[in-house]
């Protein structure tokens, strides 16, 4: 008897399920991936009133400074005087992620343990919902689709990168919705219609992780559309895709004007630049995959570096269906799916070498600012993920009349599957979420800056420096000690132990002269009105040609009367006219007009396009 009669016997010994058991597959199959993500969560529900440790403390300031500038100030969050000596919060990598968000609402209205939350939670529920319909575009199989968003949603990975305060992680929630839109405009049978709004949203996708901070989000996301646009289009002999490519990012990038051309000017002050030398054996990526590891502080033999930074645990069940499905997948689609997801594996192997693919990669720009490749694993896997659930369903449509046993079957794995990757992806909720809130009583006394904060009793900000600076921004007290802007950074010294760039003095200082002095003496400078946007100096007895210093960090962005204010010894200045006078400082972000300009150009165009009547394609 040959392997294919035994094959064809075995299936057709597989009894038939009853309405009642596949209407039990496809129901355990649904519940099990909201029931994984509220598994994960569950540690932040049961204590609502913690805050992360590690990174917190930088991530829960960065949100505080921008509901305390709105709500108490009534000011856009453009500059932020809480954090070393003053910085841009706009124009930053990491800063302001909450200011043009769907998630800044629930921090305007709600305690921001709570809001943290919230933000956790609906972003963990929209990427699931984005996998599953990523999924539908591979396979009509409910459980495969559970499958896919039990392996992407909410995974270790997911839950080690929070756990370590790393809240742009959140941001590939966006990634499953853009690759959905974008594979649905693509697709040749697409109305013309549909297509060109598919585009659109897939840019304002990106365009969205863009305005959160998504500096890791936004390149592998842009690298994943590049690699599947061009190898579609080249299986296809179709340019249709890399018109949509173009499109969507030209589109992308006209939304996020405003934030990417203060960004890009901030880049050019403070190049970041990062070496990125970190790597793993080829062999041992299975264990990355497979060992049952939830500390994200912890380490392991084979990497260098905290767990939270590779981990990414889909157990061997969850690896095997994984591999299985990628074996049997085929198809344009699926070919340039894999392909991408192979490059990127090369990219997490690392630069032990200065030729290895990632060495090379990282000399571009875009990518210079990056390190830690391992990240790249996680969009990897939703590559693979959707290839994997693409050689299911061609697996499935060939069983026949048993798909409907094998359906009910792949049901109730994804529900063992979910609940072994769920109980580890738990542990690191749990283990950094035990730190208490400090005083959150949002103050306002007179605003001025010291060199470190002192101690609260409870808090900690638990890096190993025990730098804190959200109590800061809730006492209106600023800090020069900090690790909240790239650009002006604690670990960054001079010969004299001063941080390059930083002009302000905290009180406890020497050098300390007020919040406002004129810099030749002899004179008196107060500060008559303070936001975080717009302070008012008033000066008496002073001479013209004096020095009126504000005690921030100096940028291109601030004026004083309306003139460009001038560095003096990295601090705000503004030259005296007149022995008595009020000098009005206000910051602006430099390239925020033209910003704007492309973001209302952007807008209406892609309204006059969306309009079009003439059914043509994208």
């Amino acid at each position: 008897m040959g392997l294919q009669s035994l094959k064809q016997g075995f299936l057709d010994s597989l009894p038939s399920p009853g309405p009642l058991a596949t209407k039990a597959g496809r129901l355990a199959a649904t519940l099990a991936v909201p029931a994984m993500v509220l598994l994960v969560v569950s540690p932040l529900l049961m204590h609502p009133a913690t805050f992360g440790q590690h990174d917190w403390d930088q991530m829960n300031t960065q949100r505080e400074v921008v509901v305390k500038t709105i709500l108490r100030f009534h000011q856009f969050p453009f500059w932020d005087p809480y954090e070393c000596g003053g910085h841009p919060a706009w124009g930053s990598l990491e800063s302001d992620p909450i200011a043009v968000s769907p998630w800044l609402p629930v921090y305007l209205l709600a305690p921001l343990p709570i809001a943290i939350r919230v933000e956790i939670v609906l972003s963990a529920l929209w990427g699931a919902l984005g996998c599953w319909l990523l999924a539908s575009r591979f396979t009509r199989s409910v459980a495969l689709r559970a499958l896919l968003a039990i392996a992407v949603a909410v995974n270790s990975r997911w839950s080690l990168q929070l756990a370590a305060g790393h809240t742009w992680h959140l941001l590939y929630a966006f990634l499953p919705w853009t690759l959905y839109l974008f594979d649905r405009a693509i697709d040749v049978e697409a109305p013309a219609a549909r297509a060109r709004r598919d585009i659109v949203l897939a840019a304002v996708c990106i365009a969205t992780m863009v305005y959160g901070d998504g500096i890791y989000p936004v390149p592998h996301t842009a690298f994943l559309l590049a690699v599947y646009a061009a190898l579609v289009g080249r299986a296809t002999r179709s340019w249709r895709p890399l018109r949509a490519l173009a499109t969507t990012g030209a589109i992308a990038m006209g939304l996020a004007a405003p934030k990417l051309l203060p960004l890009y000017a901030e880049l050019q002050r403070y190049p970041r630049h990062i070496a990125s030398e970190e790597a793993i054996f080829p062999q041992d990526i299975v264990r990355v995959l497979t060992l049952r590891f939830g500390d994200y502080l912890g380490r392991a033999s084979f990497i260098n570096g905290m767990w939270h930074e590779w981990g990414l645990y889909l157990g061997w069940l969850g690896l095997g269906l994984l591999v299985a499905g990628v074996v049997a997948s085929r198809g344009p689609r699926e070919r340039a799916l894999k392909w991408a997801a192979f490059v990127m594996v090369l990219f997490v192997i690392g630069g032990f070498h200065q030729l290895t693919p990632w060495r090379i990669f990282h000399l571009l720009p875009l990518f210079k600012s990056q390190h830690v490749p391992s990240r790249w694993l996680y969009p990897a896997v939703v590559a693979l993920a959707c290839a994997a659930v693409a050689g299911g369903e061609r697996w499935l449509a060939r069983m026949g009349e048993r798909r409907a046993f094998l359906e009910v079957v792949l049901g109730f794995t994804a529900v063992a599957v979910a609940l072994d990757m769920g109980v580890v992806a738990r542990e690191p909720i749990a283990q950094s979420f035990v730190n208490p809130a400090p005083a959150m009583d949002d103050r306002t006394p007179p605003f001025h800056m010291v060199h470190r904060l002192p101690p609260q009793d409870g808090y900690q900000s638990c890096l190993p420096e025990d730098v804190a600076t959200l109590p800061g921004v809730f006492d209106n007290v600023g800090t020069l000690e900090c690790d909240t802007y790239a650009g002006v950074h604690m670990s960054h010294r001079d010969e004299e132990g001063r941080m390059p760039g930083v002009g302000a003095w905290g009180e406890d200082d020497a050098e300390y002269r007020g919040e406002a002095y004129v810099a030749e003496g002899g004179a008196t400078a107060r500060v008559v009105s303070w936001t975080p946007n717009d302070v008012e100096v008033g000066v008496d007895h002073g001479r013209p040609g004096d020095h009126v210093v504000l005690n921030q960090n100096w940028d291109p962005g601030w004026a004083a009367d309306g003139a460009p204010a001038i560095p003096y010894r990295d601090a705000v200045a503004s030259v005296l006219s007149a022995p008595t006078q009020t000098v009005h400082f206000r910051y602006w972000p430099r390239p925020l007009g033209w910003g704007l300009a492309l973001l209302a150009a952007t807008a209406g165009s892609v309204a006059l396009w969306l309009l079009r009547r003439r059914e043509t394609r994208p």
